[in-house]
């Protein structure tokens, strides 16, 4: 995606969030730090987007990419996030466009129901189990990411031409900032918010989590879990920032500059504590489980 003079004035009127049509087409623009839901300023949560589309790509998910926009490099708290537009590959709706009950998240079990009773009364079946693995991976990539930030609005469903429909997520801003996910395994939406809003040791509630999810998965998500976190290592999380850092740039008004993550350390290192607590959860299963 090149943007050029042009585009970068067009995004500039963007107030919060919305469709724009530039030289490279349709695309979607979001002003970052609008919401105010993290201690992250606007440009972190930018880098924040760009890192959670690269890990989620490469954990097989589709994901926009997203390029960032800081018009006047002086002003880091004036940054738009530009990335593809998702009906581009079919006609996307968000969970909250299906109607998916409970704002405030789902548990597997619940997304699960749901996606059998609106393909039996909408499409007469489908492909749910390809569906349901992508949401585990989601709820895999939340966990790892400390992602908390998984809504009926920032993830849904694509409907493509040939008839084959698959999950998307977008908006993953929220990334390392390591609160309890929005998802749980088998806990009701509800009764999951009371218990993170309550909870007083959120590295126990995590553990729990987790704990349940690797007891009751089957087979198959028992090894797509392990997987992904034998893949998704410190080292390989760290060498991620860095490709980003040597490949993404920052448009500007001056033209493009350096894409420079300057908390990088520390990004790493409270990846490091969240994957410890992970791998200390599937060590104990590993005994159990083979």
């Amino acid at each position: 995606m090149n943007l050029i003079e042009e585009d970068i004035a067009k995004i500039q009127q963007v107030k919060e969030r919305e469709f724009v049509h530039l030289s490279v087409g349709r695309v979607h623009v979001k002003k970052t730090g609008v919401e105010q839901k993290t201690y992250f300023h606007p440009l972190e949560l930018a880098i924040n987007e760009v890192i959670g589309s690269k890990i989620a790509q490469e954990m097989g998910l589709m994901c926009p990419t997203y390029k960032i926009v800081m018009p006047d490099k002086k002003k880091i708290h004036q940054v738009y996030v530009v990335s593809d537009d998702l009906n581009n590959y079919g006609k996307f709706y968000t969970f909250e466009d299906l109607e998916m009950p409970s704002w405030t998240g789902l548990s597997l079990y619940e997304i699960w129901d749901f996606l059998e009773n609106y393909f039996c009364d909408n499409m007469g079946g489908g492909s749910i189990p390809d569906i349901f693995a992508s949401i585990i991976k989601v709820y895999i990539y939340d966990i790892l990411l400390g992602n908390w930030d998984r809504f009926h609005s920032n993830w849904g469903l694509i409907f493509m031409s040939d008839h084959k429909v698959q999950l998307a997520i977008f908006d993953n801003e929220c990334i390392l900032d390591y609160h309890l996910p929005a998802l749980s395994s088998q806990i009701s939406g509800d009764e999951w918010d009371l218990i993170k809003k309550n909870t007083r040791n959120k590295k126990e509630t995590l553990r729990e989590e987790i704990k349940q999810f690797l007891t009751e998965s089957s087979d198959e998500f028992f090894q797509m879990f392990k997987d992904t976190f034998t893949k998704f290592t410190p080292d390989y999380f760290s060498l991620i920032l860095d490709k980003i850092e040597l490949e993404e740039k920052i448009y500007t008004e001056e033209g493009e500059i350096p894409l420079i993550i300057k908390n990088k350390n520390k990004y790493v290192e409270d990846y490091k504590n969240n994957y410890d607590l992970i791998h200390e959860v599937l060590q104990e299963f590993n005994k159990i489980r083979k």
